[in-house]
Order: C-alpha cells, then sequence, then structure tokens
C-alpha cells in the first residue's frame, strides 16, 4: 500500500486556502476520501497517514485537527481514541459536555449542579420554576390553598405546641 498511494493520489488532491489536501476522488456517504489499495475500498486519510508517518497505532483512530474529513495531509491528522475524536466533535454529546453554565448563566457545579439520569440541571433555575408554578396554583386553586393552609396549621401545631391554630385555616 505504501508504493502505491502516492502514485494513486497524485491526481485526487488539490490544496486548499486552509492548507488542507483536500481529496477529489470520490467520497464515501459521510464525506471521507475512498481510496482503492490491495484490492478494496480503504478511507483515503488513513492511506495517506499510514504512507507518510507510518502504521496507526492498535486501538486508535485518526482525527482531523482541521475538522475537514476530506483532508489527507499527514500532519492535520492525529491517532487518538475514539472517545477523545467523538469529544472533539461537534455533535450534541461533545456540545452538552463543555457547557460550564446553564443558559441562564448559573455554574454547572457543586451544589447547583443536579444530575438526573444523563442531563445536568440548575438547582437555581429548577428552584425559580418551581417557585413560579406554585405561585400560580396558590393564586389559581382554591382547593389547593385550603390544603396547604390546613397542611401549615398541623405543622405549626406540631412544632409550636400551645399554639392555637384554629383559626388559621379559614
Amino acid at each position: 500500500m505504501r508504493h502505491d498511494f502516492r502514485e494513486y493520489a497524485a491526481n485526487k488532491m488539490s490544496m486548499s486556502e486552509s492548507g488542507c489536501w483536500t481529496w477529489t476522488g470520490s467520497l464515501d456517504k459521510d464525506g471521507y476520501g475512498k481510496s482503492w489499495q490491495e484490492g478494496g475500498s480503504y478511507r483515503a486519510h488513513r492511506a495517506s497517514y499510514e504512507f507518510f508517518v507510518g502504521p496507526i497505532p492498535a486501538g486508535l483512530t485518526i482525527d482531523h485537527l482541521c475538522r475537514n474529513r476530506a483532508c489527507v495531509r499527514p500532519d492535520h491528522l492525529e491517532p487518538v481514541t475514539n472517545g477523545v475524536n467523538i469529544m472533539r466533535g461537534i455533535g450534541v454529546a461533545p456540545v452538552n459536555v463543555r457547557k460550564t453554565e446553564c443558559p441562564s448563566g448559573h455554574a454547572y457545579s457543586g451544589a447547583n449542579l443536579r444530575i438526573e439520569g444523563t442531563e445536568r440541571l440548575c438547582r437555581t433555575c429548577q428552584n425559580a420554576r418551581r417557585r413560579r408554578r406554585y405561585k400560580v396554583r396558590w393564586a389559581n386553586d382554591p382547593v389547593f390553598k385550603a390544603k396547604l393552609l390546613a397542611s401549615t396549621a398541623r405543622w405549626k401545631s406540631r412544632l409550636l405546641p400551645g399554639t392555637n391554630t384554629s383559626n388559621q385555616t379559614q
């Protein structure tokens, strides 16, 4: 493969203004260059890395540092683990992992961070939402208001013995 790649790729690359060696041959459905090596299809960036740098270490994948999937320039390619490659990307998971604040600007850390399943929640915003819901329900639901007053009266009588709570439920 090392001897065939240079000849094969000579007419299938162009230099871009960004410094990439863009593969102008066929691309796969994901936008990666396809080269034909050893009787089969092979991703062009992998062939380029192996030709110019050497074998790709076991368990690693090639990451495009330039974020251009059609680039085959070896110094734009780096062998990394699949997890690192995913986290360097622009998908939903890596974008959310990089967030350090909620949309309102509160930090996702310490006592303000609440993790529910796979979701990170801001306690400050969550408490504000609960207070707004509570106020709306308190103002608009007479049954809820009566139950809340009765419950409050029962708790006060338990916490403060001798307190007369009979008038508080009306």
